[in-house]
């Protein structure tokens, strides 16, 4: 008898945590839209004039590297070269804050997206940008870079109706943004 009840208990609590798991899963419209947000080649074009500027340091350090592709070394260039935020090769929060500071005072238009990046991409312990989803696991730069880049695609408040690369990217964001948390946990523990 004992061992009847205990059998029952652990295959309720095995299907209640499978079925808590499966719930939380994206559907595939929502994993393909969080999967074009993700994808480098988004970063190619600005979608809206907040965006031109993180754009064009991009595409700067993709011409200094020869290369179209998003690596390392580009990131590296873009974070550490064009925008100061490293010190030893990591990510250093103050200096951050300080340009977030800044580009809040220079452009306005950007402080809700600033400080969508203070929240998702520093946090309370300055490490929130570590859950993002980069090519290179080794590469502090890239995972800041992307974070930040997702969290100011998700502050657009008016995407440019072209190219209609834009036009789907913005589709792509509203789609992505409310299962943004879920994407990252399936992705980062490859589960679903």
């Amino acid at each position: 008898m004992g061992f009847s009840i205990f059998y029952i208990v652990v295959v309720y609590i095995l299907t209640s945590m499978s079925t808590s798991v499966l719930s939380t899963c994206l559907t595939p419209a929502q994993k393909k839209a969080c999967d074009a947000v993700f994808n480098p080649e988004a970063m190619k074009t600005s979608c809206a004039d907040t965006m031109k500027q993180f754009v064009s340091r991009i595409k700067t350090c993709q011409d200094k590297s020869g290369s179209s592709i998003f690596s390392c070394s580009v990131s590296i260039c873009v974070v550490r070269d064009q925008y100061n935020l490293t010190t030893n090769g990591k990510i250093d929060p103050v200096k951050c804050r300080a340009l977030l500071d800044q580009l809040d005072k220079e452009q306005p238009a950007t402080k809700q997206m600033n400080q969508l990046i203070r929240v998702n991409c520093l946090g309370p312990n300055n490490d929130g940008y570590k859950k993002y989803v980069t090519s290179d696991a080794k590469c502090d730069t890239m995972f800041y870079q992307v974070c930040a880049y997702v969290n100011y695609l998700i502050g657009i408040a008016q995407y440019y109706t072209t190219p209609s690369s834009c036009t789907t990217l913005s589709n792509n964001v509203k789609t992505c943004k409310p299962v943004l948390d879920q994407y990252l946990k399936q992705k980062t523990f490859n589960t679903c």
